[in-house]
This record gives C-alpha cells, structure tokens and sequence, in this order.
C-alpha cells in the first residue's frame, strides 16, 4: 500500500539523517514536486503520466489495499522511478518523485512522528561500527554477580581497534548485585563520547509497569548522559496474548510513554517478538488479517508507530546469515535483509540498528560461504538509510576458544578491519 510521503529533496535519501516522515491519513493527500512516495506494488516502470495509471482522466492514483487517494496538486502530472532503472524497487517499496508542478510544501503530520534527528554523533560520518561486549549475561548466580561484567580496559581496547559503538549485555539484577562496575563502564562512555547501549540481555516479557519502573531505576543510578543508551530487552519472549505481535506493539508503546511520563530522556531501543529477527520485521501483512510483523503490529498503534515525544526510541534488528538464520552455523545462505530493514523502518519514522550480527571471528576469519557474502553485507551496512549502526556479536574475553563469533581486539585481523568499516 502507499504508506509514506516524504516531503524533501530526493539527495536526502542518501544522507543518514532522514526528511520528516507524513503518515498516511483517510481521505486525500497533496503531494507536489519532489515529494516522495512509496508504494508495495510498482506503479510504473518508466516516467509516465500519473492520471493514467488507474482509470481515464483520473487526476489521482488509488492504493487498491486501502482505497487511499493521492491528488496530483500544483499542476503536478509526472513520476520519476527511484532505485534500479528497471523497476524503481527499493527493498519493500517502490519510491517515486514527483518531478514537476509547484515546490514541495511540508505538509503536517497526522500523526505526531517527526522530523528523526540525527542519529550518530556530530562530525560522525556514520552509520556506527560496534561490537557487543559479553560477559555480563553469562551464567547464572554468577551473571547476576556480575563476576563476568567486562571492565573499561575492555571497552578501550576494542575501541583501540576501531569500534566506536558498545553494545553491553546485563541482568537487571547486577543494578543492585554489581553496580559499581556498569557504572564504571558508563563513565567510560561518556568520558570518551562513545555511545553505549546497556542490553537487558533476559529474552522475557515482564508486565509493563515493572519494564516502566526498570527502566527508571536505571535511568536513576546511571550517568545522565546521550552516550549511555538502554536496548529494553533482548529478544523478548514469553507474551500471553492469542497474537504476541499485537501485545507486543501495545505493551511497547505503554512503556515507552511510561518511561517518557517519569522523565527519562536517554535514547532507548526496542526490539520485538520472534527473536527480534530483522528479517521479520516488516512481512507485508496489514490489518484485518492477523499480525506476523512487528510493522504490522505497529501499523496498528493508533499513532500508526510506536510514538515516543522526544523521538529518541529506535527499532534494534538482529540479523545472523546461517540458513535458518540462528547464528549457530559457521556458514552463510545468500540473502542479507540489512538494506530491506532499514527502508521497511522509514515510514515509521525511527532510526534502526543491527544489535548483533556476525560473519566470523577475528582468528580464524570467515567460511568460504560467508567470504562471499560479506561485500554485500558490508556494502548493505554503509548504504542503509536511518541506520545508526550496527554491533557484531562475539566481544569480550569469556568465550570459548572455539566459538564461531569470538572476536578479540586484534588491529591486525583483517575481520577486525572489515567489521569495523575499514
């Protein structure tokens, strides 16, 4: 269905800070010169005529799924295909502009999405290359110690290599159990203007108001600072609702709003249901039929997303390249899903990440089969609109020897070079 407009200059789209995004409401929408729309089914292969393409003399094009109609204002009649010359598909849309009429207006948002702001540090060329650095979410009274929480050297080492975005796994409990060392690595953060996302690494769904009250307890003890992040929950798991997408996308938003209420203004990620696999993010089901997405179940918000007032909350896909993509395979399958992530996340106006990805290790380097897909990969990763960065699985100093993503912070390992955007 046509689910965007843009209302910007097309050279924005190959910058990382995105144009404000215009939901879609009942009814008519203007769109005039190098305005952008996005539809799931092609509407043209070539530049033609807009007010042919669904009956004579029609000065709009109908969405056939939702009826939505767009009217072609300030004499506006032609459409330029964006993306490949010769079908204009761009990973889960067809993008078109409108190339002539009067200068695109801003048109309000139905919605309150605004404008993203940028999503990597200032001077940054983004997007961010990281690593997650384990430890804290091993073992079980152990973990919850905090025995195996890595320590700033840590993050300095690997940041030596060229990492400059931590991903930092830990159980809620080590805020009471091992304060003092999160807190060291927060300092860390901030004293070098590294961002840092602390993961609630516990694949589990609590009820809202205790994800709420979490939340604010680590904003609490923690440094007030941008470059300490919270991912709300690794992998969630364990919904009770007949669909788990729908519960998922309301209990989301409860908790971002409720988070917001109690005054938290750090960046949070949210992941989803089902493994937070990037690849399931956007399956192109919408209501009325039941919900197998988190894009569908976001759809369904009555804000048409997941709407945070300070628009500082991001969608965290993962994304591992084995054949049933579980990241337990030391090979590669041929299709990636980063690029079609990030364009699926634009109409829902909020920055992605990549938490946890891998291709190989820094000792032993990649398989033959994941050597030939990592250009693309990598190509995928540096041209993904919104995407802030990306955090490959396997740092820290606890695993095992033989484990496939084990990554230590060797400048001379050429997976070091590559996973780091060298």
């Amino acid at each position: 269905m046509i689910r965007t407009l843009i209302a910007a200059a097309l050279a924005l789209l190959t910058t990382p800070a995105i144009a404000a995004t215009v939901p879609i409401a009942p009814g008519t929408l203007n769109v005039q010169q190098g305005d952008i729309l996005v539809a799931s089914k092609p509407l043209t292969n070539a530049i033609t005529a807009a007010r042919t393409m669904v009956q004579p003399a029609a000065s709009y094009w109908i969405d056939r799924m939702t009826g939505q109609k767009f009217y072609l204002s300030g004499g506006a009649t032609t459409l330029g295909v964006l993306g490949p010359a010769t079908s204009g598909y761009v990973a889960n849309g067809f993008h078109y502009q409108v190339m002539d009429g009067q200068a695109a207006t801003v048109v309000a948002p139905v919605a309150p999405v605004a404008p993203i702001t940028p999503v990597v540090p200032p001077g940054s060329a983004g997007p961010l290359y990281g690593i997650n650095v384990s430890g804290g979410e091993f073992g079980g009274a152990s973990a919850i110690a905090g025995a195996l929480i890595p320590v700033p050297a840590d993050l300095a080492a690997y940041h030596a290599v060229g990492y400059n975005l931590f991903r930092i796994p830990f159980k809620a409990g080590q805020l009471d159990t091992a304060l003092p060392k999160l807190v060291a690595l927060a300092n860390w953060c901030v004293t070098n203007s590294v961002p840092c996302m602390f993961d609630r690494h516990e694949y589990s769904w609590p009820a809202v108001a205790d994800q709420v009250a979490f939340a604010v307890k680590f904003d609490s003890l923690m440094p007030k600072s941008a470059f300490v992040q919270l991912d709300l929950m690794n992998e969630p798991g364990g919904f009770t609702a007949s669909n788990a997408w729908d519960q998922w996308a309301t209990d989301e938003q409860a908790i971002v709003t409720g988070i917001r209420k109690a005054g938290v203004t750090r960046r949070l990620w949210v992941e989803w249901y089902s493994y937070s696999a990037a690849f399931r993010f956007d399956k192109g089901k919408r209501a009325p039929a039941a919900c197998d997405s988190a894009a569908c179940a976001m759809a369904k918000l009555p804000g048409g997303t997941i709407i945070d007032p300070l628009h500082l909350t991001g969608l965290e896909g993962h994304r591992y390249f084995d054949s049933n993509s579980s990241g337990t395979h030391n090979s590669c399958a041929t299709f990636t899903n980063i690029m079609a992530f990030a364009q699926q996340a634009i109409p829902f106006g909020m920055p992605v990440m990549i938490g946890e990805t891998g291709l190989g290790n820094s000792t032993t380097g990649m398989s033959p089969t994941c050597t030939a897909l990592a250009p693309q990969v990598m190509a995928e990763i540096k041209a993904a609109p919104n995407l802030y960065g990306v955090t490959w699985w396997g740092g820290g100093l606890h695993w095992s020897t033989s484990y496939l993503f084990r990554t230590l912070p060797d400048a001379t390992s050429p997976y070091i070079q590559m996973t780091t955007g060298k």
